[in-house]
């Protein structure tokens, strides 16, 4: 390190006030705060192209020598600083989530994908699955994740895990609501097949899942995972997204209960979620005063995430084979091609590089009512498609700082 010339990540942003600048990692969502003489210091000698050993022996005085060591470590660990002329390899997958179908036998009011009963036209045949999981074999791709619609209501759902164990070597998870997962056998072939099952449930009880997945959802959920703990399925996530009626805290604590791996997702303003939003948005809640613990917990936990490896290391296969960067990228403007075309990968890294262009703006810069805000990049969520939807629709972006920014005000700068 000490003897080669580095640069800012082009992930790295930086916001200053008075005498501190907060330096953050936008890919990972790290940050830390520093003087904003000394980062300033550091950032004038790395643009002299300057090797690192020489911008520490130029500093005479001896405290700060310490300071500036110290930082720049510190950005060499969390990947803030990179080697000049570092060149990126081409894009190699290594997870992949394959959509096996649309259909799905609940109608959740937060929906992103409008998931339904209705049969589609475009969903893939057997055959045409297996011919994709050969080919992401032949990738060498580490992880596919099999996701809906719900993937149960496929009558050749046992026949595609099965394949899956017999010709793919990496690791299968599923993503289901967990409402069909009612009997042993097919635990058994889930505990089989699969590294990991990630069930959506919505809720802290029957009345809150009711509202969001419908009446029943939560009873049969809590048997699925009963069956799962029963057959010693070791890794299982539970997921609810933060919407009005649904205490997180309870969530945990059930969560904690069932033995599973609690996930708490931001509601995203897509498909069924946009007519629903109104309904289902808690930012317009808890304006209350929080206590100094409470500041302390946001705190520790906020980050500076703005940006995804959706495209480059990891894609979304539709339930027709259409290729995007990520599910909630699903749009002709994002389509990266179809893997079942016989000339896919000789574009695809092409191509995608072309996409991840269009990602590469951290949306919060570009909008004129953000770009100065010293708490921007605290806003977003970490995916450019979220942020571009909720960032570009003025009454979205209004409730979003409203609830977040008195927040950002007692806990970044203090």
């Amino acid at each position: 390190m000490w003897n080669k010339v580095y640069e800012l990540n082009s992930k790295t942003k930086i916001i200053h006030n008075k005498n501190d600048s907060i330096v953050m990692n936008t890919l990972r969502g790290q940050w830390f705060k520093y003087p904003k003489k000394l980062i300033n210091l550091v950032i004038k000698e790395m643009e002299k192209e300057k090797k690192i050993q020489d911008i520490v022996d130029s500093i005479e005085n001896d405290l700060e020598r310490k300071y500036i060591y110290n930082l720049l470590i510190t950005m060499k660990k969390l990947n803030m600083i990179v080697e000049r002329e570092h060149t990126k390899k081409d894009n190699k997958l290594t997870k992949v989530t394959l959509c096996l179908t649309n259909r799905c036998n609940l109608k959740c009011i937060h929906c992103s994908q409008e998931a339904g009963t209705r049969i589609s036209n475009e969903e893939m045949s057997f055959n045409q699955v297996c011919n994709i999981i050969d080919i992401l074999e032949n990738l060498s791709v580490k992880t596919i994740v099999l996701t809906g619609g719900e993937i149960f209501v496929r009558d050749d759902i046992y026949d595609i895990l099965q394949y899956l164990h017999k010709k793919f070597s990496g690791k299968v998870s599923i993503m289901t609501n967990g409402t069909l997962i009612n009997n042993k056998d097919t635990v058994k072939i889930i505990k089989k097949i699969c590294t990991q099952v990630d069930i959506s449930l919505d809720g802290h009880n029957k009345e809150s899942v009711k509202k969001i997945r419908g009446e029943g959802v939560y009873d049969k959920v809590l048997y699925g995972i009963k069956l799962l703990k029963e057959e010693k399925v070791e890794k299982i996530t539970l997921s609810a997204v933060e919407a009005k009626g649904i205490d997180v805290s309870a969530f945990y604590d059930l969560c904690n209960k069932l033995e599973v791996k609690p996930i708490v997702r931001k509601l995203d303003p897509l498909g069924r979620a946009i007519e629903n939003f109104d309904k289902l948005d808690i930012e317009k809640e808890y304006m209350n005063d929080e206590t100094q613990d409470e500041l302390d917990e946001i705190r520790r936990n906020i980050n500076a995430k703005s940006f995804c490896t959706a495209g480059e290391d990891k894609i979304y296969i539709s339930e027709n084979g259409d290729v995007y960067p990520c599910p909630i990228l699903k749009s002709e403007e994002y389509k990266i091609g179809n893997i079942l075309s016989s000339a896919f990968m000789d574009y695809f890294n092409e191509k995608s590089k072309e996409i991840l262009s269009k990602l590469a703006l951290c949306i919060v810069d570009e909008v004129d009512e953000c770009s100065q805000c010293d708490y921007r990049y605290f806003c977003t969520g970490g995916c450019p498609s979220a942020d571009q939807r909720l960032f570009g629709k003025e009454i979205y972006r209004k409730q979003h700082c409203t609830f977040n920014k008195r927040l950002y005000e007692k806990v970044i700068w203090k």
